[in-house]
């Protein structure tokens, strides 16, 4: 299964056209964690630590239903990298959220398909990239981090993925490191 990911100018151009917009620590979060919609959608104030720079995903929203993350390993902790931290810590402090992070300007949970259309389409269109589904902010994340050759087991648990999963999804965006290989061996027989 091939899989259609964002160009890094894209990536760029959507952070960019994100600045200042009043989701813009979800858009950062979904471009640097991976994390799905849903997810995003059903973070809670108490599952993000300051201190230590991490969300505990724990749940999951579609259209106001809160669930359990797609699978038992998308129960996770994840440590969040300075962009994705620095934006989430400023929307804390304009919004002072009580319970979700990101909800309507009423205070609700979204309905995805209202994010997609008044959110997502939008910022796409403003970033002037053309438009590829949300989920496609986790293929880049996933083939971004396998690209930098990090381990499969450790970017399937940051994703909150099965090691088969991924392997299967991603594989072919994985670099080629026979050559690698071939010294690790070369070095190792002296």
């Amino acid at each position: 299964m091939r899989v259609e990911v964002f160009e890094p100018t894209e990536v760029a151009a959507i952070l960019s056209a994100a600045k200042y917009d009043r989701l813009e620590a979800l858009f950062a979060l979904a471009l640097t964690t991976g994390m799905r919609e849903g997810e995003l959608l059903g973070l809670r104030v108490q599952d993000y630590d300051s201190e230590q720079s991490t969300l505990d995903v724990r749940r999951s929203v579609y259209n106001g239903l809160v669930g359990t993350p797609k699978s038992k390993r998308g129960r996770r902790t994840i440590k969040l990298p300075n962009v994705a931290r620095d934006a989430l810590e400023a929307h804390i402090r304009a919004t002072t959220p009580s319970g979700y992070i990101f909800t309507t300007r009423t205070r609700r949970p979204f309905n995805t398909s209202h994010f997609i259309c008044q959110h997502w389409k939008p910022l796409l269109e403003r970033a002037r990239v053309e438009y590829k589904c949300f989920h496609t902010c986790r293929h880049y994340v996933a083939s971004t981090l396998l690209s930098k050759g990090l381990p499969i087991t450790t970017v399937a648990r940051y994703l909150g993925h099965d090691e088969r999963t991924l392997l299967r999804t991603y594989s072919h965006l994985m670099p080629d490191q026979m050559d690698t290989v071939a010294a690790a061996m070369d070095e190792a027989l002296g």
